[in-house]
């Protein structure tokens, strides 16, 4: 499956990923176990492009799939064709905010 990432994911996920930083009074592992979450999500979705949902009104042709702790995260996409992620690869693009955690080991500071 080719990922074909809305123009705000990037933005979404470090938001999501402050977001956890903040509330957790600086705990980056939280905030790291909920990006491996989506990446275990988007790789699931890659494995099965035809598992989920499938939506109906203005979203018809999408599905959505829920994953993550409490099923909290949700992922709206549209299966294209199956394509299966080798192991060694991450789903998620290293993100702004990982590489900032890896340059300054762990000290992140909330965007907002």
């Amino acid at each position: 499956m080719r990922f074909i990432q809305h123009p705000f994911f990037e933005r979404d996920i470090i938001g999501i990923a402050n977001h956890i930083v903040e509330v957790t009074q600086g705990d980056t592992g939280a905030a790291y176990r909920r990006l491996d979450e989506i990446d275990a999500l988007l790789e699931a979705i890659a494995n099965n492009p035809a598992s989920g949902l499938r939506l109906s009104g203005n979203l018809e042709g999408w599905l959505v799939r829920h994953g993550g702790t409490g099923n909290r995260l949700t992922i709206v996409f549209k299966g294209v064709v199956a394509w299966s992620m080798k192991r060694s690869e991450r789903a998620l693009p290293e993100t702004d905010f990982r590489r900032y955690v890896r340059t300054w080991g762990g000290q992140v500071r909330s965007s907002g």
